[in-house]
């Protein structure tokens, strides 16, 4: 259930930045650029790096459960009565978080990485190329004027 979530958290994050685009290629198409892009690709940049912390927090819990699960299962196809693993609550709270940090977590689930990452890359290097459009270096003639 909570991979299901994920993925459906995903699909609705990237559909709505497919959304997203999809107005601001046809407000770019029609020659009426939105008033303030420069504010709405910031703070579409900070939305996809909130996403993609979210997402390394759930596929952490994710890890987490899959690492439990193995200890569970040890314990349950043949383990004795030493090999008893703590309960859930205890075992967030004992065990060190090495395999949880952001590095190992972004291995592990690659795909989502690479994609929201591609995607944060996009969004920063859309904001930093319209500011700098917009107010660096005396900007292009008539950019939006």
């Amino acid at each position: 259930m909570a991979l299901q979530a994920i993925w459906r958290l995903e699909i609705v994050i990237l559909s709505g930045y497919a959304a997203f685009y999809g107005w601001l290629v046809s407000k770019f198409n029609a020659g009426v650029p939105p008033v303030g892009i420069e504010y709405i690709l910031s703070i579409s940049t900070i939305f996809c790096g909130l996403c993609l912390y979210r997402l390394k927090v759930d596929y952490s819990i994710l890890k987490a459960l899959g690492e439990y699960s193995g200890l569970l299962e040890a314990y349950i196809y043949g383990g004795d009565a030493q090999s008893k693993p703590v309960g859930w609550q205890k075992y967030l709270n004992d065990t060190s978080r090495p395999g949880r940090e952001f590095p190992s977590v972004c291995r592990r689930y690659i795909g989502a990485t690479i994609t929201f990452a591609f995607l944060l890359f996009v969004n920063c290097g859309l904001t930093g190329w319209v500011i700098y459009l917009r107010f660096g270096d005396g900007g292009i003639q008539g950019f939006w004027a």
